[in-house]
């Protein structure tokens, strides 16, 4: 089983929480910050990647988003698209943010996103909003998959 927690190897043994999600959550709301998640281990843990606090704006976080916001641009001008995992995990307004700074960079950029929404209308607006030009879903995800193909038909994504 995954730690919810673990120790950076750095000089200040920084202690992190790690990423991951939590079935039946609101994707607009981040996990984090809502609920008592980690206290009540309603966390499916990936033990990989931990989970970063951007807060609201730049402002809350300079470093962050200063670090992450070269760490895109630098990827988008050697690498021609992303995949977005657990896209839905991520704060949509820094997604935007990050995306809409890679874009800078690299205008043709193609953007797939993992989304496990359950539901039409939110992956519509995460398509809207991010500009995306794929998205997967998983099978066991597929909720309202009649009213995805409808949906599409009307979306260009």
């Amino acid at each position: 089983m995954d730690p919810y927690f673990s120790e950076l190897q750095n000089a200040k043994k920084s202690k992190v929480a790690h990423n991951g999600w939590v079935m039946g959550h609101n994707c607009m709301e981040d996990f984090g910050y809502v609920g008592w998640h980690y206290l009540r281990r309603t966390i499916n843990i990936w033990g990989d990647c931990i989970k970063l606090r951007y807060g609201s704006c730049p402002a809350d976080s300079p470093y962050l988003w200063q670090h992450m916001t070269q760490y895109v641009q630098d990827l988008a001008s050697v690498a021609d698209g992303f995949r977005l995992d657990n896209t839905h995990s991520t704060p949509i307004h820094v997604a935007e943010y990050l995306l809409q700074q890679a874009r800078s960079k690299n205008k043709n950029l193609f953007v797939m996103a993992e989304l496990f929404t359950s539901s039409a209308e939110l992956d519509g607006m995460f398509c809207r909003r991010l500009n995306l030009n794929a998205m997967v879903r998983e099978l066991q995800n597929r909720g309202d998959t009649k009213s995805l193909g409808d949906y599409f038909h009307r979306l260009t994504c």
